[in-house]
């Protein structure tokens, strides 16, 4: 049986805060900027898994992908 939407919501949300905070504490600048990105990107995703058997951190790291996909195709990344 499949979450509800608020539930899945909840959730989704408590995965951000996670990766927000362990941020912050590891004093990881890169990866607080990324994980606001990625907060921004993450109900397009999350609607479009709604019928998917995703987990809440799945959707999370979808998100976290596609901020650096984004970033890697516009040469932000060096090699």
């Amino acid at each position: 049986m499949g979450r509800t939407q608020p539930s899945f919501t909840s959730a989704v949300d408590r995965e951000l805060g996670l990766l927000s905070l362990v941020a912050r504490r590891a004093g990881i600048s890169s990866l607080a900027e990324l994980s606001v990105q990625a907060s921004r990107r993450v109900r397009e995703l999350q609607n479009a898994s709604y019928d998917e058997e995703l987990d809440p951190r799945d959707v999370v790291l979808l998100a976290l992908i596609s901020v650096l996909a984004e970033r890697c195709e516009g040469g932000g990344v060096r090699s």
